[in-house]
């Protein structure tokens, strides 16, 4: 791969550089000005003195626009009299979409409580021609068409002004920004999207620099381009904060952090992703199974759902208050659920042998999980709180798959379980058996063959290899065995072996290796 590549979908609308094909709305046509002393993006916005009135400023695109089901319409206003707007019920500042100079919808984006230290702002409009007198707050006047044509905006002041008031600038439509490309040592992060977002040719409206970290609203897609189509990217990032803002005039799914395509990688550290709306939570999406991800300490709070994959090791995160987590044979080490915004689970899954070492923390209704696949599985170290009892729709773990699903559970606490229909679950007597691997200075050996076998019979007990500390483990239900071997090799060192006797307690074998000078 090469350098990475920020880009957007972002079509412009008007960069709001001259008067040219703006009408006042409400009277004084003669006041619009081409604005120099305020703007966000180039040199110019179009300005305008409203004191003590509704009165704004309209747009003639030239030809319609078709919405297609994600689009939406970002609108950068201003006003420097924040202090004098009107409510945000009766409308302070909109912004206003429609199809012609008195057929238009207004919508209500901020009043004088929620614009107290004012600036320029991006509001994401989802067009719609319909009217409601409560939140979000809409004003329609005329009969606006399905296809707009027509944009910009209005203040509604309660007192007189001295001077021109209202800002608005650049005007574009689509979804967000799209991010392809990276390689080691030239990695795409938040920081560089945000450089590319915040430019002053640019102000695309999507991810914002702020104070502590950055503002997301849109669309942010780590490999696609900027016409929909998978490409690898590589994105790491670390140590920062992504607030997903309130967008209340919105589709709910408006926000989405999206990974996509089989080579992409896509790392954070100790990143927390905080959302602030109830109408548009966020999405933290991964496409593809493929696509290798490392999540190490992140916090992801408030959030909508959340969909792993299999390429996913999520170590040390924590999830509060967020929708359903989905994981799709992701790898879960050392995480918090805290709570959840789901009316029947915390996590589904797929593979509980890939969930160690968790925390569930109930939110007093539902379960903690939900497996719908039978079959037997290592369930180590993870812990309930708040949950209920046997049978019960808040139980720790919900068997919905059907069938059978056996649970080892070692040295663990024996969790709460609710079945579904067909359902049976059953906790079998398991030990937990161990090899640690080391070699003669006491370093881990990594990808060592790791063997239990009982009496050269197959299926082996054990039949792994061992992990990057060495360790090879996996939880045993069967019969006592007497005398089972238990052997490791690997190229370089001699051979081991010993026979065990396997009976109802936990085996932890530690093994050191000899290299052999007659394989190197």
């Amino acid at each position: 791969m090469t350098a990475p590549s920020y880009t957007t979908d972002l079509q412009l609308i008007t960069e709001a550089e001259s008067t040219d094909n703006w009408s006042a709305l409400g009277g004084g046509q003669a006041g619009l000005s081409a604005e120099t002393d305020f703007f966000i993006q180039n040199t110019y916005c179009v300005s305008k003195q409203i004191s003590n009135a509704l009165k704004g400023m309209i747009y003639n695109y030239g030809s319609q626009i078709t919405p297609v089901i994600n689009t939406h319409f970002f609108v950068w206003l201003y006003s420097t009299t924040p202090g004098l707007l009107d409510t945000l019920q009766n409308g302070g500042m909109r912004v206003t979409i429609g199809t012609g100079t008195g057929d238009y919808n207004e919508f209500h984006v901020k009043g004088k409580t929620e614009y107290i230290y004012g600036g320029w702002l991006c509001f994401p409009i989802r067009y719609r021609t319909d009217e409601t007198g409560s939140p979000p707050y809409r004003t329609k006047t005329g009969t606006p068409g399905d296809n707009p044509q027509y944009f910009g905006g209005q203040l509604k002041t309660i007192n007189s002004i001295k001077g021109i008031n209202l800002g608005i600038d650049v005007i574009r439509y689509g979804t967000g920004i799209y991010i392809t490309d990276g390689e080691v040592g030239n990695v795409a992060n938040f920081v560089n999207a945000a450089a590319q977002n915040d430019s002053q040719n640019n102000r695309w409206g999507v991810l914002m620099s702020q104070a502590g970290g950055y503002a997301l609203q849109g669309r942010f897609v780590i490999g696609q381009d900027n016409s929909y189509n998978p490409a690898a990217a590589r994105f790491e990032a670390s140590n920062a904060m992504i607030v997903l803002t309130d967008t209340p005039h919105t589709l709910s799914d408006f926000t989405q952090i999206i990974i996509d395509h089989a080579s992409t990688v896509f790392n954070l550290t100790n990143i927390t992703i905080l959302a602030l709306g109830i109408n548009n939570p966020g999405k933290l999406i991964f496409n593809n199974a493929s696509t290798i991800s490392a999540l190490t300490g992140c916090t992801f709070a408030n959030i909508g759902i959340t969909i792993l994959r299999a390429g996913v090791t999520a170590n040390g995160c924590t999830w509060r208050n967020s929708a359903l987590i989905t994981q799709n044979s992701a790898i879960l080490t050392g995480c918090v659920f805290n709570g959840t915004q789901d009316t029947e689970k915390q996590l589904m899954t797929d593979d509980l042998g890939k969930i160690s070492n968790c925390q569930f923390i109930s939110p007093g209704t539902g379960h903690a999980i939900r497996i719908d696949i039978p079959g037997t599985y290592t369930f180590s170290g993870n812990t309930f709180s708040g949950f209920g009892a046997n049978g019960t729709t808040d139980a720790c773990i919900y068997n919905n798959s059907g069938g059978l699903v056996k649970i080892l559970l070692g040295a663990s606490e024996q969790p709460t379980i609710r079945n579904g229909s067909g359902a049976t679950t059953e906790f079998p007597t398991s030990v937990t058996l161990t090899m640690t691997v080391k070699d003669e200075v006491g370093e881990p050996i990594v990808g060592a063959f790791a063997y239990i076998d009982d009496d050269d019979q197959t299926p082996y007990i054990m039949n792994t290899t061992t992990n990057e500390s060495g360790i090879a483990t996996i939880g045993y239900e069967g019969e006592a065995v007497q005398s089972s071997r238990w052997r490791v090799r690997k190229y370089g060192y001699k051979n081991f072996k010993q026979l065990i006797d396997i009976s109802g307690s936990n085996i932890n074998l530690p093994i050191t290796l000899i290299a052999d000078p007659q394989q190197n």
